[in-house]
């Protein structure tokens, strides 16, 4: 199984390192697209974000083109090697969302729309395995009823001990009692 998952990350990888060679090396092709989406973020950058870190982001949009391609083969990357994958997985997610609400909007859907759908669905799912290990809320909710079943079972064993313990001290009274009457048959103390 880990050779087949491997396997499936790696070539789902595979297109978000070539796309992201293509941003990187030509992003005008890409430029028309990205320009909107580049004008909002920017202004909503400028208008929240302190100057510390916005001076950080790219002044252009062929630098947002770029960034966003290295952003995504570093990603694709850590989903390939499985360093980080799930975390990569989401990266590649949340970067490709724009394009793909970008193709939807034309009617009627065509081949890419689908297929950048398509590349969506697959980065969600990689990005929400766990690899065959539980996940930490469910973790959480057993560890929380088995501590609950074996505080019950202890309390339970605990409560039939003290039983034990008082029925074995009475026959012990019993049979000592019954020792002394065989013994001291005249009732000397």
């Amino acid at each position: 199984m880990r050779l087949f998952r491997f396997l499936s990350r790696s070539l789902l990888a595979g297109f978000f390192i070539v796309d992201g060679l293509k941003a990187i090396r030509d992003p005008e092709p890409l430029l028309d697209d990205a320009t909107p989406l580049v004008d909002k973020v920017s202004d909503v950058s400028e208008k929240y974000l302190p100057d510390e870190l916005t001076r950080f982001l790219p002044e252009t949009t062929e630098g947002f083109v770029r960034s966003h391609g290295f952003i995504q083969i570093i990603a694709a990357l850590m989903m390939a090697t499985g360093l980080f994958g799930r975390l990569g997985a989401a990266i590649l997610a949340c970067t490709y969302a724009p394009k793909v609400v970008a193709s939807s909007r034309s009617l009627p859907p065509n081949l890419d729309s689908w297929r950048d759908l398509a590349l969506l669905g697959g980065v969600l799912v990689a990005a929400s395995d766990t690899q065959g290990k539980a996940r930490t809320a469910w973790m959480k909710a057993y560890a929380k009823q088995t501590t609950a079943q074996v505080r019950s079972q202890a309390k339970q064993d605990l409560a039939l001990q003290r039983s034990a313990e008082k029925e074995h001290a009475k026959y012990a009274r019993s049979r000592t009692q019954a020792l002394r009457d065989i013994f001291n048959p005249i009732g000397l103390s």
